[in-house]
């Protein structure tokens, strides 16, 4: 189901959307395409998530919500990443959108820079200048402890790993 706000009038509505409804699920990740990089007007894309707590009932479809005409649209499935859930989304500067981390999947190790661990429960911004600023989550390693950057202005994409708090030695 999707909730309206109006900011105008400070209230919530339910809106008629039409076309193909996404089933419900949880832990999915969507991005909303505000500056026009992959439509020409303005684009909730919606991917991923479980069906239920089951790892097996992971999901990799894509659903495209027109904020402006209310349909939904199923995208395509082809080259499709993995399905997943506990992973963040980022559209970045040249329209890609990124889906790091999640469930069995470790992404990290296509790009070049240092390693870094595989992740779920982590949070992911873009920053002015075409970074992707990663941080927290779970993993084999203790994540809080490090922020990652992933510079995506370069070819191959490189990441950069700084801890948080430095370790004393005495």
């Amino acid at each position: 189901m999707v909730y309206a706000f109006d900011t105008e009038n400070f209230t919530w509505c339910i809106p008629n959307i039409s076309g193909m409804m996404p089933a419900s699920r949880q832990q999915f990740q969507a991005v909303n395409d505000t500056i026009n990089y992959i439509f020409d007007n303005l684009k909730f894309l919606r991917f991923g998530g479980f069906m239920s707590h089951s790892p097996g009932d992971a999901l990799n479809d894509i659903y495209i919500l027109d904020t402006l005409k209310f349909t939904w649209t199923q995208g395509s499935n082809v080259n499709a990443p993995t399905s997943r859930g506990d992973f963040t989304a980022t559209l970045i500067n040249n329209g890609l959108i990124l889906y790091l981390g999640g469930d069995n999947i470790n992404i990290f190790k296509i790009t070049g820079g240092d390693e870094i661990s595989p992740r779920i429960f982590h949070s992911a911004v873009l920053s002015p200048d075409g970074h992707v600023i990663l941080y927290g989550g779970k993993g084999p390693t203790d994540q809080n402890e490090l922020l990652a950057s992933l510079d995506t202005t370069v070819n191959p994409y490189k990441w950069s790993a700084k801890p948080m708090i430095e370790k004393k030695t005495n």
